[in-house]
């Protein structure tokens, strides 16, 4: 907060009891949106939604609408192709958001998610509602990934034993197994729904291995403990879906026609309160809402910048580490080929 500008009162005394506030409810409300009688209604309405919209055969596409994501949103849409079809998941997005995306992108249809007030649902937890909804092939594009090689839409058929393909993976450094992330991940239903049916899994984290999952899964050395990414100590989202799927001989294929600037991941721009965030995180932010020029959402995203107006004043306080130079040189390189593009 001092990085920021605020002087330690108001820190202390008004944004600090703010953030307390929110980080509780926030927790609270995850709960709440876990309840069973909450994925009741949202499954039951989300089956009239894909009957009405998804393709019988599949190969669709879906981009989840979270809270003040609409200046990385709609450019992640103008890039795509007319061709591919995409249905919005709205978790937690405001209504005034949903009119705005509505507007601009008339022949995207929009579902909302029941949630509990100012909450969103986890994100494997919508990945398990469209894993479940879906019987053929579909896709997830996060809200800031950025396809300027518009090919890779025609290079996404599964092998026999494929059950995903994925632009973007690392590698389980305790593990050695290769894994994909989910920011532009292509699902086969027929090879994942059987699984989860068989263990009782689905596509959320986990804090500890589920109990029918550990004999499997000690067949490719995981146990509680040994996790995907390093620096976590739990299972991330799909993760135990995605090694179950791997220890019965299952395999990923990522994209070889995916190429450095073929696809971009921003990362990081819909998670935490902003009055926390480094300023690196604000820098973004104003340099994608300078992208769209649009003075009514600058408006309205204003807390998610203050103090700031312009990225230029973020920037002066930016300390020039190289890797702060690199990720700034990187944003700025990357809204200036989205607005060539758009």
């Amino acid at each position: 907060m001092e990085a920021r500008g605020h002087s330690h009162g108001r820190a202390l005394l008004v944004l600090l009891p703010e953030v307390i506030v929110r980080r509780g409810y926030s927790a609270l409300a995850r709960r709440l949106n876990d309840m069973r009688v909450i994925h009741a209604i949202n499954y039951r309405a989300f089956e009239a939604f894909q009957r009405e919209h998804a393709p019988i055969g599949g190969g669709h596409f879906y981009l989840i609408l979270m809270p003040g994501t609409l200046h990385f949103v709609l450019p992640c849409l103008s890039l795509l192709p007319a061709h591919i079809r995409v249905l919005l998941i709205a978790n937690g997005a405001a209504k005034w958001e949903r009119q705005y995306l509505a507007r601009a992108f008339p022949q995207y249809p929009i579902f909302k998610l029941k949630t509990f007030p100012s909450s969103s649902l986890s994100h494997g937890t919508v990945l398990t509602l469209l894993l479940a909804s879906n019987e053929g092939p579909f896709g997830v594009l996060d809200h800031d990934c950025y396809v300027f090689d518009t090919s890779v839409f025609g290079d996404l058929g599964f092998g026999e034993r494929d059950c995903l393909v994925a632009a973007f993976g690392n590698t389980a450094p305790q593990l050695g197994i290769p894994y994909p992330e989910t920011y532009f991940l292509y699902f086969n239903s027929k090879l994942l729904k059987p699984i989860m049916q068989r263990y009782g899994v689905d596509a959320r984290a986990y804090r500890k291995l589920p109990t029918a999952a550990r004999d499997p899964l000690a067949t490719i050395g995981v146990r509680d403990g040994v996790y995907l990414k390093e620096y976590q100590n739990y299972f991330d989202t799909l993760h135990v879906l995605l090694l179950l799927a791997l220890a019965e001989g299952l395999t990923v294929r990522f994209l070889q026609s995916v190429e450095a600037d073929s696809i971009a991941h921003v990362g990081s721009t819909s998670s935490g309160v902003a009055h926390t965030k480094d300023l690196m995180h604000s820098y973004v932010q104003l340099r994608f809402l300078e992208l769209l020029n649009d003075l009514r959402l600058r408006h309205l995203y204003r807390r998610r910048t203050y103090p700031f107006r312009e990225s230029s004043e973020v920037s002066s306080r930016i300390p020039r580490s190289p890797e702060a130079v690199a990720r700034m040189n990187g944003v700025d390189e990357l809204t200036r080929r989205i607005a060539s593009r758009v």
